[in-house]
């Protein structure tokens, strides 16, 4: 477990090194939009704060947009996330893994059954994995490797979106299963996802990034 977290640390400091080169040289990636999980009529709390972390680490932007569920027959919001091809295929990716992961962790967990403290512990767990990233990027920020943002990115997301985004605070509550759910999600380690391409963020999870 240790050398696959130790993996996945670098795993990580070579995919922000490939995306602050490109941004640093005015790379402009072909952003492309993809849904992630279905379409619901209330996304959970723990669900909304992965949202969340994929938009803080993942290089990607995210927004609930209003959606229909044709095989449910109702209305919904769907989770979209806006970046490079690659970029939005790696946080898919991390998306349906940690919400695996952390269902699997609450079946596992035992203690009680109610649904409040099974919301805790879910909260928890993306919170514990959500830590572990913030770990590995002040690690990458004292190798100099800083996110400051992608203008191009930034840019799409305006022309789709031209009155701005609503963003959604939630309140988080520290107690009972919180907390085991929290230690849970900082073990996880995320592998990389298979990939056909041999380029872009997915290839720099395999190897270093390419110079000049």
């Amino acid at each position: 477990p240790a050398e696959a977290r130790a993996a996945a640390a670098k795993a990580y400091a070579l995919m922000l090194e490939h995306r602050v080169e490109q941004v640093d040289a005015g790379v402009a990636p072909r952003c492309i939009v993809r849904q992630a999980g279905p379409v619901r009529t209330r996304w959970p709390k723990h669900l909304s704060l992965l949202a969340g972390l994929l938009a803080q680490h993942f290089f990607v932007q995210v927004t609930f947009v209003p959606a229909y569920d044709v095989r449910q027959g109702r209305a919904g919001k769907a989770l979209e996330l806006a970046g490079s091809a690659d970029g939005v295929e790696i946080a898919v990716h991390v998306f349906e893994v940690v919400e695996r992961a952390a269902t699997l962790a609450w079946r596992q967990h035992g203690r009680g059954s109610g649904r409040a403290e099974q919301h805790r512990f879910l909260e928890g767990f993306v919170l514990g994995y959500r830590d572990q990233l913030a770990g590995e990027q002040v690690a990458a920020e004292a190798r100099g490797l800083v996110w400051r943002g992608d203008p191009g990115l930034d840019a799409f997301v305006r022309g789709r979106f031209p009155r701005g985004l609503r963003t959604r605070r939630t309140r988080v509550v520290h107690e009972g299963s919180h907390g085991a759910g929290r230690e849970a999600g900082r073990r996880l380690v995320v592998r990389k996802p298979i990939t056909a391409r041999g380029e872009g963020v997915v290839a720099a999870l395999t190897g270093p990034v390419r110079r000049g």
